[in-house]
């Protein structure tokens, strides 16, 4: 608003100088000046209100904080004195009381009753691997037998005759050319091994 009052005077300033008349425009300028400085004044006023507005809300972070920190110090101090080490000895003792006491009384729960059966262990296991056995030789009875298929030589009516196994070693007919000098050779010494 100030700077357009400003802007103003020196728009009435302008028309007085168009008019001749310098008093005028001095004191149109003027007024000018004085807009223009209430204006710096005013935004500096701005500038501190702003800066101290961000200080107040940067203590009431701080003192906010402070008392939480506080507040922590002391919960802490609170469950220090609960959770010392001379007490946390005391629960570690009475809960290794309660575990042997329990131990008792399981292993005397276990003990067999007067007048009972003693049980022997090894002779529980042999009969347990007997029926083992037992049970195994069952399955294995219940097992169907695989059923008998025919061959097909005995369906045909049976074997039949059957060729001779030959006793010698067959020998290849000589080519149509005669035999080389090798080949002689080797049917000589084949001859000779047969």
């Amino acid at each position: 608003m100030l700077a357009k009052k400003a802007a103003a005077e020196v728009a009435k300033a302008q028309e007085c100088l168009k008019g001749r008349n310098k008093a005028g425009a001095l004191a149109c300028l003027k007024r000018k000046k004085m807009y223009e400085a209430e204006a710096a004044r005013l935004a500096s006023q701005a500038m501190q209100l702003e800066a101290q507005m961000q200080l107040i809300e940067s203590t009431s972070t701080l003192a906010t904080t402070a008392s939480a920190m506080q507040a922590g110090n002391k919960a802490l101090a609170r469950n220090r004195k609960e959770t010392s080490l001379d007490v946390v000895d005391d629960i570690l003792d009475e809960y290794a009381e309660h575990a042997a006491h329990l131990t008792q009384v399981q292993d005397a729960m276990a003990q067999p009753l007067p007048g009972g059966v003693e049980l022997d262990e090894e002779e529980l296991e042999a009969e347990l691997s007997e029926l083992e056995a037992l049970d195994l030789d069952a399955a294995l009875a219940a097992v169907p037998a695989a059923p008998a298929r025919p061959t097909p030589l005995a369906a045909a009516g049976g074997l039949g005759e059957l060729p001779q196994v030959p006793t010698r070693k067959p020998q290849l007919a000589p080519p149509a050319g005669g035999l080389t000098a090798e080949e002689e050779e080797l049917a000589a010494l084949e001859a000779e091994l047969a």
